[in-house]
C-alpha cells in the first residue's frame, strides 16, 4: 500500500475516532468537510475496478455516515471502525 494512502486513513479514521468520542453537538460543519474531502482524496487513490478498493471505499462511507447520523448511529459507527480492516489495514 502506498504510504501517502496509509497516511490519508490514519488521518480520516483518527479524525472520525475524535468526532465521535467528542460527540454529535461538538461537531462543525468544518470538521465534516475535512471528512469528506479525506474520504474523496484516499478514492482517487483507489483502483475501482479491484474487489478490496471498493470495500475499503465503502467502509469509509459507511463510517462517515454513521458520524452524520449522530447519537442514534453510534452502534453503526461502532462496527464500522471495527470492521475486519481493523483500521483498513488490507494489502492494497
Amino acid at each position: 500500500m502506498d504510504q501517502r494512502l496509509r497516511d490519508l486513513l490514519a488521518e480520516l479514521t483518527g479524525s472520525a475516532l475524535h468526532y465521535h468520542v467528542a460527540g454529535f453537538e461538538e461537531r462543525t460543519d468544518k470538521e465534516y468537510g475535512r471528512l469528506t474531502l479525506l474520504e474523496h482524496k484516499i478514492a482517487m487513490m483507489l483502483n475501482p475496478l479491484e474487489g478490496n478498493h471498493k470495500e475499503l471505499e465503502q467502509l469509509i462511507r459507511q463510517l462517515i455516515s454513521a458520524l452524520s447520523a449522530g447519537r442514534e448511529a453510534e452502534v453503526k459507527f461502532s462496527r464500522s471502525s471495527q470492521s475486519r480492516y481493523g483500521p483498513f489495514a488490507p494489502d492494497l
